[in-house]
């Protein structure tokens, strides 16, 4: 007798025929509602205002030399305005399109990350509480709402970003300010013994708001039951070959839609 167990992603239709038209049984997974934000939401949400000095503002050193690394025969690409801004995401104000105009998306803005991270849990670490803060357009003030705490995953494309963000993450008031919290803090990678991969499944005490700081192996990998929020990135390591170098590079680059 052999059974295959496979995923929904896959033909079923094919694989029966493969086998000789074999029984075929189907249990049905739970599907949850989920609420999309784009970058504009966020910063809009948290009134985000970009560093001019930081690695991820367009006017950094940082990114000059980014732009310069891009550019190659053809120059530099054309930068939106703010005015270019306004007129795409006319329901957004200007403190909005200025800080998309003045965003290096090539970088990782841990600012940002920081601050929705923080947003959250000063909702109290429950998604309905959130939504309700967000249905009333303000900033919560010790708001506690009545849902359950649920965990945190940032996407984040590698060891050296997940690093930062956890580091300026534990440097906050909500987050930094307790020995047990700053534990909570947690990175997940394929760099990490498994003692320490394992503890991300573990469900933290009461009053303790798990977060979650991974690369894409979380995404495909490993199911982490109780996350309620997901702050993706868009960035991954990607190999990629040189042709005029004739050798492999390891890559920080946009993921695939």
């Amino acid at each position: 007798l052999s059974v295959c167990m496979m995923s929904a992603t896959m033909d079923g239709d094919i694989l029966g025929e493969y086998f000789s038209g074999c029984p075929r049984v189907s249990f049905p997974g739970r599907a949850f509602p989920v609420k999309t934000f784009h970058l504009e939401d966020a910063l809009e949400l948290v009134r985000h205002r970009v560093d001019g000095s930081a690695d991820w503002s367009r006017s950094s050193m940082a990114a000059q030399r980014r732009a310069t690394r891009k550019a190659g025969e053809n120059g530099p690409p054309p930068v939106p305005t703010q005015q270019e801004y306004s007129r795409r995401f006319p329901k957004h104000g200007d403190g909005v399109c200025s800080a998309l105009a003045a965003l290096d998306t090539e970088a990782i803005n841990v600012q940002l990350i920081v601050e929705l991270v923080t947003w959250y849990v000063s909702c109290g670490g429950g998604v309905e509480a959130a939504m309700d803060t967000l249905k009333n357009r303000r900033k919560p003030e010790g708001y506690r709402g009545e849902s359950k705490g649920s965990a945190v995953l940032v996407f984040l494309p590698g060891t050296k970003e997940i690093q930062d963000v956890q580091e300026a993450l534990q440097r906050t008031r909500e987050l930094g300010s307790s020995p047990e919290q700053r534990d909570w803090v947690m990175q997940l990678h394929g760099s990490l013994p498994p003692d320490e991969q394992r503890r991300v499944f573990l469900r933290p005490p009461p009053g303790v708001i798990k977060v979650v700081l991974a690369t894409n192996v979380a995404e495909t990998s490993v199911t982490i039951d109780d996350v309620g929020v997901v702050i993706d990135s868009g960035r991954v390591k990607e190999e990629r070959y040189l042709v005029e170098r004739r050798m492999g590079s390891l890559e920080d680059v946009w993921v695939s839609k």
